[in-house]
């Protein structure tokens, strides 16, 4: 799959980011991680939390969640859109985490918008669950938010989640209105367009150059 813009930049930063972290230990992470207690004096833990992450495995999982859908949400709506999405969904996450969790890091919850973005817009294509079973969009989508869901309640486990869910919904909500209304009002504009200059051609004196250009 080729990368595009943003995407390529976001996975870029979170490897770099990662290998910082291996090299500078746990005291330089600690003053980026969103940690509760200490986020009211160094605000900026709401958006760097999401560019480290606890170890070698959860960046991958994360980073491959990456690779395989952002591109194709950054091709559906655009790169700002894009970013503002992964970007957005990562500080409400960091929002709600910072009266839930003692401590949260990782881009989770921004990789899991994107996901659920993916799922709405392509809902009928197809993935292969773990690599193995084939599945639609749309049948993923049920499947990982029922893991989510009982894992929240019914597993204890240092895994994030409530954020993952956070995500989830706001990737679904972002894309629905995506798809209701920008969507809509791109079509509105681009049939304007198309009636102006169908209007314009056929007008007195161009028309009749229509017609000698289109014998």
């Amino acid at each position: 799959m080729r990368l595009v813009g943003y995407t390529s930049i976001l996975l870029i930063a979170n490897i770099v980011v990662f290998i910082l972290q291996m090299i500078l230990g746990s005291d330089f992470s600690r003053n980026f991680i969103l940690i509760p207690e200490l986020a009211s004096s160094q605000p900026w833990m709401f958006f760097t939390y999401m560019f480290f992450h606890a170890d070698l495995i959860h960046l991958f999982f994360n980073m491959f969640g990456l690779y395989m859908f952002g591109s194709l949400v950054e091709r559906r709506i655009g790169s700002n859109k894009f970013l503002a999405l992964y970007i957005g969904s990562g500080l409400l996450a960091a929002v709600v985490g910072f009266f839930v969790y003692d401590a949260a890091l990782g881009a989770s919850a921004a990789v899991v918008a994107t996901v659920a973005a993916a799922i709405m817009f392509f809902p009928n294509s197809q993935v292969l669950f773990w690599g193995i079973i084939p599945m639609k969009m749309w049948q993923f989508g049920l499947l990982f938010i029922g893991i989510e869901l009982y894992s929240s309640v019914f597993v204890q486990n240092n895994v994030g989640n409530f954020a993952h869910i956070i995500g989830f919904i706001i990737g679904l909500a972002y894309a629905y209105y995506h798809i209701r209304v920008v969507d809509k009002e791109l079509l509105k504009k681009k049939i304007k367009v198309s009636r102006a200059e169908t209007i314009e051609v056929m007008d007195g004196t161009k028309y009749q150059e229509y017609i000698k250009k289109n014998k």
